[in-house]
């Protein structure tokens, strides 16, 4: 048996310290076999040796940087290594930039790489834009430096683009207060419930946007573009404004539940994957503390009503979504609120961009993503981590919910 069908049987029979030590000599003595790579970058990440997997999937991506296997392996070493690791992030990041690989956009911005990182999204973006077949293509893009001042200039989301989602716009809201630097005229296109929100912008904003019309611009943004579009300036908060008729209405609605209270929230949306929520069995250890009114801030969820008859069985929790019709609906509610605990997803977002001293959970092992990083994108909001990479994902939802029981049991006397 050769020494790589060795590897290979070590690997799979999970005798993983062989299958590296084996696999590691391999490629020492000069080995180039993309396997090898595999075993050794798998068996390091699996004996949770994840600075270690980082390098060997950096030296594989340098040899076949086409290779997707491979930069599923980086980007996993990547997240499951935490800020005591940054300059070994920032380094690996930076000999992987000739690559020009859109997956190095997210885990650029994640260690500060502003510049890089938008640069490798709006080359992602130019990519897709070849592809695509859809009409809003064929408006020229706005490009980074352009002198030409447009006449009419379409601010958009679209789904094949990263910083597209619900809490992405919120992340971006901030820079809608510069958009008539940019043109004559402006339009911003807004997923759906977003436009009540936005009805103190000086510009046209809609929700719909029929193909008809887009030959009235002579210039198109994504809106993930726009960090870089104002050399990532970030607007001081709060930049998402309270709709005083509807907070009156809020106040109303609340004002007979006694004590402190508390808007939660624990599932993100089922298309950004699970790891974002938890189960409401996890999350109704908060619902025992005493002296406390809590709020469920879960709407137009599938798994809503379920987790709400759970809920309920194991402690009082008031279900708000009949009336969270659209998100001016849910801002005025969280500013009649004392507090929002929420997983990471767009209600967070929105907390971030009204100034609010809101919690998010966010239990990961490794560095939370860009917004969650520091101080920088959301001042006032506190996140909430916890485990080591060795966890399980289940585990760190329990040990991050403990640590905020912990911290909202001092609210009561």
């Amino acid at each position: 048996m050769s020494l790589i069908d060795t590897a290979i049987k070590h690997f799979l029979g999970r005798n993983f310290a062989q299958a590296e030590a084996i696999t590691h000599a391999l490629l020492v003595g000069g080995s180039t076999d993309p396997t090898m790579f595999d075993i050794l970058g798998g068996s390091q990440s699996l004996q949770g040796k994840y600075l270690k997997a980082l390098q060997t999937y950096e030296a594989a991506l340098l040899a076949y940087p086409k290779d997707e296997g491979f930069w599923e392996g980086w980007s996993l070493a990547f997240a499951r290594l935490e800020s005591n690791h940054l300059p070994e992030l920032k380094r690996s990041c930076h000999r992987l930039l000739p690559l020009r690989r859109a997956e190095l956009g997210h885990p650029l911005l994640t260690v500060g790489m502003l510049a890089e990182g938008w640069e490798m999204i709006e080359a992602d973006i130019s990519r897709k834009d070849l592809k695509s077949s859809d009409p809003i293509r064929d408006i020229p893009l706005y490009r980074q430096g352009q002198t030409h001042i447009p006449k009419k200039l379409l601010i958009y989301t679209h789904e094949d683009y990263v910083f597209s989602g619900m809490g992405d716009v919120f992340l971006m809201w901030r820079y809608f207060q510069l958009l008539p630097t940019l043109a004559k005229e402006i339009s911003l296109r807004l997923p759906k419930g977003m436009a009540g929100l936005a009805k103190s912008l000086p510009f046209e904003v809609v929700e719909d946007l029929p193909p008809k019309r887009l030959q009235e611009f002579d210039s198109r943004l994504p809106i993930s573009l726009l960090p870089r579009r104002f050399n990532f300036k970030i607007p001081s908060q709060p930049y998402i404004t309270r709709n005083s008729a509807l907070v009156k209405v809020w106040q109303e609605r609340l004002a007979n539940y006694p004590g402190l209270k508390v808007g939660v929230c624990w599932r993100a949306s089922p298309t950004i994957g699970k790891c974002r929520s938890t189960t409401p069995e996890n999350f109704s250890r908060l619902l025992n503390i005493p002296g406390i009114s809590f709020f469920s801030l879960l709407a137009h969820h599938p798994q809503a009503e379920a987790d709400i008859r759970v809920l309920k069985g194991m402690g009082a929790i008031t279900d708000l979504a009949p009336y969270l019709t659209d998100w001016s609906e849910t801002a005025a509610a969280t500013q009649c609120l004392d507090l929002v605990i929420t997983v990471d997803t767009a209600l967070a977002n929105l907390c971030g961009a009204m100034g609010r001293a809101d919690w998010v959970i966010y239990p990961s092992p490794g560095l939370p993503e860009m917004r969650w990083c520091g101080p920088s994108w959301y001042p006032k909001i506190r996140v909430f981590t916890a485990g080591s990479p060795f966890e399980s994902f289940e585990r760190l939802w329990v040990d991050a919910l403990e640590q905020v029981k912990c911290e909202l049991s001092k609210f009561i006397p």
